[in-house]
């Protein structure tokens, strides 16, 4: 695999451990991963992670600690969804617009 990996929740370690060597440099993910999910997830992210659009604060603050260095957000997010969010960015969001 060239830079990235889109991957389902819930996968295995033992799977990310396989497919490690072959992520570049980020890792697409589902809303709604858990807590232990991401800790599981984290060693293998590169730089970082996007993720759908319309996921809570609280998800957010989860995903926090797990996020390199920015967040990738689908198209169509408000501003107040945005304003929400920017306190758990690690650089930038970059708005998706295709």
């Amino acid at each position: 695999m060239g830079a990235w990996i889109e991957i389902e929740r819930g996968v295995s370690k033992r799977f990310l451990a396989d497919v490690a060597p072959y992520v570049g440099a980020w890792i697409e993910i589902e809303r709604g991963v858990s807590k232990r999910f991401l800790a599981d997830v984290a060693p293998y992210v590169g730089a970082w992670i996007e993720i759908e659009r319309g996921v809570s604060k609280r998800f957010l603050a989860d995903v926090a600690p797990y996020v390199g260095a920015w967040i990738e957000i689908e198209r169509g997010v408000s501003k107040r969804f945005l304003a929400d969010v920017a306190p758990y960015v690690g650089a930038w969001i970059e708005i998706v617009t295709v």
